[in-house]
């Protein structure tokens, strides 16, 4: 007797298990890829040179500035965190500069991913669950206090701004918000860097 043909949809394999969690895999993937580059190539060994990646940005003048700020647009725009790109800017520029610098590319980078969303229509955007929900549901009532919650906890993440695109929050709130609600999350990873470097770097 024959054996029975094994069917495999690809489609519904693509819909159940790949299209939903595609930014999970799209992180994965950059991180995967990161490590390659940082660990397994020259231009990799050059990276990890700190203090001569700092000599050659600075070289750039306010070119290099605006090159971060490009990067951080771009990388957001693709959901990846931004956290990590603060990092780099305080490595780079030390604490309170690179803070400043973050502060103005995670602003500009909020507007991109909210205007970005509405662009596509709402089609395929994440859902907020949980308590991200809940403070999504009180902006037209709270705009500035529900944002100073949302990026107080989830800090620089172009999630925030594909949640709240398709919420009750008016443009103009959502603007003035951001610029008041990013002072937190960025403040305190500031000191919390300086500090590290106070002890560590001195």
């Amino acid at each position: 007797m024959a054996a029975k043909p094994i069917s495999i949809d690809l489609q519904a394999i693509w819909r159940k298990y790949i299209w939903p969690y595609r930014s999970f895999y799209l992180l994965g993937g950059f991180l995967i890829l990161g490590l390659i580059i940082l660990f397994g190539t020259p231009l990799g060994l050059y990276l990890r040179d700190i203090e001569q990646l700092r000599q050659d940005i600075q070289a750039f003048g306010p070119w290099g500035a605006v090159i971060y700020v490009a990067v951080f647009l771009l990388a957001s725009l693709l959901g990846l965190p931004g956290s990590a790109f603060m990092l780099l800017a305080m490595l780079l520029y030390g604490s309170w500069e690179g803070a400043a610098l973050t502060y103005f590319a995670a602003w500009l980078s909020a507007l991109a991913t909210f205007y970005w969303a509405k662009l596509l229509g709402g089609k395929n955007a994440p859902e907020a669950k949980g308590w991200l929900k809940k403070y999504v549901e009180k902006v037209e009532q709270r705009p500035y206090w529900s944002l100073i919650v949302i990026r107080t906890f989830m800090q620089l993440s172009p999630f925030v701004g594909y949640s709240l695109a398709f919420s009750q929050m008016k443009p103009k709130d959502y603007i003035l918000g951001n610029a008041l609600a990013l002072l937190v999350p960025i403040s305190y990873m500031a000191l919390a860097y300086a500090i590290f470097e106070a002890g560590y770097f001195s």
